[in-house]
């Protein structure tokens, strides 16, 4: 896509997803009010159901847990706040992860699971779409969010891996490399912060050990993006049964990966 193009449709982006949000979370609230989940276990089925309408292209991951008697779900999304800024003086648009709870109800959300900047957004749009690409419909948010689908899973990761390489070394930050269903983002994790997205790469533009990584984090992301890996460091969900489990088979898988990015890469993990 003509740069020019990208960076008109990242400005728009930017003018209109805070609307976009906001009009999604007042859908959320008057559907949880409207929903009268303690009546059956039907109704939370419905509810867990209809959640995709809500968000729409905003809903990044979702996992559903618990018993029949005290489920559970939790979701990615974003926040409704925009310009706000990340360590590199960019705009940028955060993310949000929601704990809904039933039996009784219980509601909870923990802002900044990583951040995307406008570069990476207007990279997005240039590396991986032509010019003709715009005439979809919804296709600035569809797509933006679509390419992020699998960054609330590889946050997870990176937060695990650098809480405790920070804990034993005087690195203030660390770089990243987080896959998308196109190719690879680029970006900053800092002591005692979040994921910062800084970049994008398309397929195209990969070299071969790009290519490699980005093939191997692919099949790690289409196994565990749907789990509770994405949620994982929040008391409630580590707490679940089985969650250490399914956490311990989720590092077990991401070994090489981690590998690979401290030998081939130098990433200092």
């Amino acid at each position: 896509m003509d740069p020019s193009l990208a960076k008109g449709l990242k400005n728009q982006l930017f003018r209109e997803i805070s609307d976009d949000i906001d009009s999604s979370i007042k859908q959320w609230e008057k559907y949880c009010k409207e929903s009268k989940l303690n009546k059956s276990r039907l109704k939370w089925e419905k509810f867990c159901e209809g959640i995709d309408g809500v968000y729409g292209p905003f809903l990044l991951a979702k996992y559903r847990g618990g018993s029949k008697r005290k489920p559970f779900i939790c979701m990615a999304t974003f926040e409704n706040r925009i310009r706000q800024y990340n360590s590199w003086n960019e705009r940028c648009i955060f993310s949000v992860l929601i704990y809904f709870a039933n039996n009784p109800v219980w509601v909870e959300t923990l802002a900044r699971g990583f951040s995307v900047s406008e570069h990476a957004i207007q990279r997005i749009f240039e590396r991986s779409f032509t010019d003709e690409s715009p005439a979809e419909k919804d296709f600035k948010k569809v797509h933006f969010a679509t390419e992020l689908r699998y960054v609330p899973l590889w946050s997870t990761f990176w937060v695990g891996v650098t809480n405790t390489v920070f804990k034993t070394e005087s690195f203030d930050s660390i770089e990243i490399v987080l896959p998308s269903p196109n190719g690879l983002f680029f970006g900053e994790i800092r002591r005692d912060s979040y994921c910062e997205i800084r970049t994008f790469l398309s397929l195209k533009q990969l070299s071969l050990k790009q290519n490699n990584l980005h093939s191997k984090m692919q099949i790690i992301s289409q196994r565990f993006t749907d789990s509770l890996i994405p949620f994982m460091f929040h008391k409630f969900i580590s707490e679940q049964k089985g969650s250490l489990e399914q956490f311990t088979n989720f590092l077990i898988a991401t070994e090489e990966i981690t590998d690979i990015l401290r030998t081939e890469f130098q990433i200092k993990i």
